[in-house]
């Protein structure tokens, strides 16, 4: 009743299958509108200069893979992502017609196109990666590889969800505001975002402070800020980089000296032993941080690492935390030689995705069979 009412159906409803199809690659598409980046600083100062006292739009930098959603008569027709210099994308929507929260159906006749982000939330990343032969790093990664396969079911075991943040069609709104609302009435998740008028030093800084990526469920890799005055914005021109009607604010990574104290294994369902340095407590964002997973032994040989070992951490996008360096470069920690469940001698072979991992290929090994319980 509600679908019939509102005119809007998503992908994710009870009334919906979206059959999976596998393709043999994935055909390139033109865009109507070149996919611009936006112009980067780390400074509050410029984004005061570039709002000028104006009524200006803040919003998070979604932190996933950007997409195009082509609607004709109401109906999802093509789902594109960015590709090369933001002209020529690829054609994703087999998979995205795959994603949780899509519009499949909107109460709109006109051709409209929505640019957003295909994420997934942290908590659905953690749960994933359980079950990855080799886990991401990241959900950017993540989203981006799962968006791209040719196999929508697979996509579709991913938790995908959009986000939207622009409306690309031209639909004679005055401000960035109401195309957000827009955006919403049809049925999207638009970005979280607030509208701040004549904005000044303060009232910049008081928005950007209660921006927290920290406790935000999504990755963010910073902060947009745009001009709300669509007409406004629009003359402020572009660059062949990014348009010039907004500007992003992104997080600077700030390093903490602490000491590498050790290496703590761990075995995945299939085998799989990761690797995590642990060292001496810091204090990074609010939060003690005393680990960072090292993803796999490529990295791990980079950083040689001993006990004792001077290193810099820090939390990437303010919430990952990683080893940026090792000042002393002891190398006296070695590769592990044997699982740490069963004592089987470990094997080292190269991923799917180029990277040396180490394994326990012994099928009775408990630490893999409680995995797959668990799992």
């Amino acid at each position: 009743n509600l679908e019939e009412e509102s005119g809007i159906i998503l992908s994710g409803s009870p009334t919906q299958k979206v059959s999976g199809e596998i393709l043999e690659e994935l055909v390139s598409v033109r865009h109507t509108k070149p996919m611009l980046s936006a112009g980067k600083t780390k400074s509050i100062d410029d984004l005061v200069k570039f709002a000028g006292g104006r009524d200006v739009v803040l919003s998070w930098k979604m932190d996933g893979l950007t997409l195009v959603l082509r609607y004709e008569n109401g109906v999802l027709q093509q789902a594109i992502t960015r590709g090369r210099e933001g002209i020529i994308g690829e054609d994703v929507t087999h998979t995205v017609r795959k994603f949780d929260n899509v519009p499949l159906v909107i109460p709109v006749q006109e051709s409209i196109e929505v640019r957003g982000e295909g994420v997934i939330s942290w908590e659905n990343f953690e749960q994933i990666n359980l079950s990855l032969e080799e886990p991401y790093g990241h959900p950017r990664n993540l989203a981006s590889g799962s968006t791209r396969k040719l196999n929508a079911v697979e996509a579709g075991k991913r938790h995908l969800e959009f986000v939207a943040f622009e409306l690309v069609t031209d639909m004679q709104m005055d401000t960035k505001a109401e195309q957000l609302d827009f955006m919403e009435k049809l049925g999207f998740v638009v970005v979280p975002h607030i509208q701040i008028l004549q904005a000044d030093e303060a009232k910049i800084r008081q928005a950007v402070a209660s921006m927290k990526p920290e406790e935000f469920a999504y990755p963010v890799d910073g902060l947009i800020l745009e001009q709300d005055d669509t007409i406004y914005g629009r003359s402020l021109g572009s660059t062949g980089h990014h348009e010039n009607r907004l500007i992003a604010l992104k997080w600077e990574d700030e390093l903490y000296e602490t000491k590498f104290l050790g290496l703590e294994t761990a075995v995945t369902r299939n085998g799989m032993v990761s690797l995590t340095g642990i060292f001496e407590p810091v204090e990074i964002g609010g939060t003690e941080v005393s680990r960072a997973y090292l993803h796999n032994l490529d990295i791990f040989g980079k950083l040689s690492l001993g006990q004792g070992d001077i290193i810099q951490v820090y939390k990437a996008n303010m919430i990952i935390p990683q080893i940026a360096d090792n000042q002393t470069r002891s190398g006296t920690v070695d590769i592990p030689s044997s699982c740490p469940c069963c004592g089987s001698r470990l094997q080292i072979h190269e991923t799917s995705g180029g990277t040396r991992q180490l394994f326990c290929e012994n099928p009775n090994c408990a630490a893999k069979l409680v995995r797959k319980f668990v799992h």
